[in-house]
């Protein structure tokens, strides 16, 4: 029997698991800053390696707060304002605390380069025996290391299937979803179906967004090309460590005296050594200091800088840390050096929001809606607005271009009385001129 697309993918999808599950656990133990506990870097060179330059924090963290911003909103157009669509959003991520969760869900996708939400179905049924009737549907945010989907070989677009799997104590959970049914695995024997029911949904509930859409089935995380670098950075600064530790507590080199008959400085009032001292069985008496013949550090420090210089050019959420010496900049010059900044968060929003918009589209169906109203998902701008430039435009809109009224500029500066504050403007500026007139 000729194999369905649907085997082909399984098949990948057990093939590539361990692959993929191993790159999310190394991505996440440079984020958590315990990358060189891994077997793979405790010989050769990487033997004296210790975490002096982490910078993969800084850039996840900074790709989450900035893509989600301090408060996200469902904005659904319609003519007569707040509508049943509208007031189901907002129960659906109030009841799933979306709100807290949406850092989770960025900080899953930067670091490992997928993040997944699963539409849960609270209603019930045989695998939901204690449904809550309240909270009909919620978002959940899955890690990424428990959730495989399989894809058409053909379309990368068209999810298959998606295995839902994790351990709990001695125990696999596994499930598969597919798009007329779902099957749940023996904890006891993962590779055995303990029970199938249809899905009574017809799509499969899990949402797959791409950090980095590069075309290919995963995406890429936030800092996919750092880590080389990283790991060469953080070789030479732990080596630098080692000579610094050799002028903190250096070796003293012992010529031609016997062992033991050192006693000042050396050795402390219990008789234990307090320095280490090298004993060199030569006719010729001395004590020196083993040190570096060169200087070592100097040039190497200078390498080091141009290494995280070069990093920082590459990386824009590490030129944040460089806007202490241009507190002065305008708002325009600090614009242009993070326009690459706002461009990849502008490029990480539209993947998020549109998987968003997705799971609420799902949802909606869930609560009883036979079709999802158009809706987006609205966060404040990326980087805040420059007020001396937006007054600027003001100014230049109403006095030299002449395209907006001054009604319309103090709508737009946010007064609310508009007709009155217009009306003191001009008595105020008559006063004025009165008064300059006057001899």
């Amino acid at each position: 029997m000729k194999p369905t697309a649907l085997d082909l993918a399984l098949l990948r999808l057990r093939e590539t698991d361990a692959d993929r599950v191993e790159r999310y656990q190394r991505n996440w133990a440079y984020y958590k800053n315990d990358q060189y506990n891994r077997p793979e870097y405790r010989a050769g060179l990487f033997r004296q390696m210790r975490s002096v330059f982490n910078l993969v924090t800084k850039i996840v963290d900074t790709d989450a707060r900035f893509t989600m911003g301090t408060h996200l909103s469902v904005d659904v157009p319609s003519e007569k304002g707040s509508g049943p669509a509208t007031e189901a959003l907002q129960k659906l991520w109030a009841d799933s605390s979306f709100q807290q969760a949406k850092y989770l869900l960025v900080r899953y996708g930067a670091c490992c380069g997928d993040a997944f939400i699963k539409v849960f179905d609270n209603r019930p049924w045989e695998r939901n025996p204690d449904p809550d009737p309240a909270v009909p549907v919620k978002l959940i945010v899955l890690p990424p290391d428990m959730v495989t989907p399989a894809y058409d070989p053909n379309d990368r677009t068209r999810m298959l299937a998606c295995k839902l799997e994790y351990l709990y104590l001695t125990k696999v959970y596994k499930e598969i979803w597919h798009e007329d049914r779902v099957e749940f695995y023996d904890p006891e024997d993962p590779e055995r179906i303990e029970a199938a029911f249809p899905n009574r949904l017809g799509q499969i509930p899990v949402v797959h967004i791409q950090n980095l859409d590069v075309g290919e089935e995963s995406g890429l995380c936030s800092f996919h090309n750092i880590l080389p670098t990283l790991d060469a950075l953080n070789e030479l600064a732990s080596f630098l460590i080692e000579m610094a530790r050799m002028y903190g507590d250096p070796v003293y080199v012992a010529r031609g005296v016997q062992k033991g008959t050192l006693e000042k400085g050396m050795v402390s009032e219990a008789g234990r050594p307090v320095s280490t001292v090298w004993y060199v069985p030569v006719p010729e008496g001395g004590i020196e200091v083993l040190e570096w013949r060169a200087d070592a550090m100097t040039p190497t420090l200078a390498f080091l800088d141009r290494i995280r210089d070069g990093m920082r050019e590459a990386f824009p959420e590490l030129v944040l840390g460089l806007q202490k010496s241009g507190a002065d900049d305008s708002g325009y010059a600090l614009r242009l050096r993070l326009a690459e900044l706002e461009r990849k968060i502008s490029e990480m929003r539209g993947n998020y929001f549109a998987g968003l918009t997705q799971a609420n589209n799902l949802a909606l169906r869930i609560v009883g809606f036979d079709s999802s109203p158009p809706h987006r998902i609205v966060a404040e701008p990326v980087l805040p607005a420059d007020e001396e430039a937006q007054q600027r435009m003001l100014v230049s809109d109403v006095r030299d271009l002449r395209v907006k009224s001054r009604a319309t500029a103090a709508r737009e500066r946010g007064i609310e009385d508009v007709a009155s504050e217009l009306a003191a403007a001009d008595e105020e500026a008559r006063a004025e001129s009165r008064a300059q007139q006057q001899p």
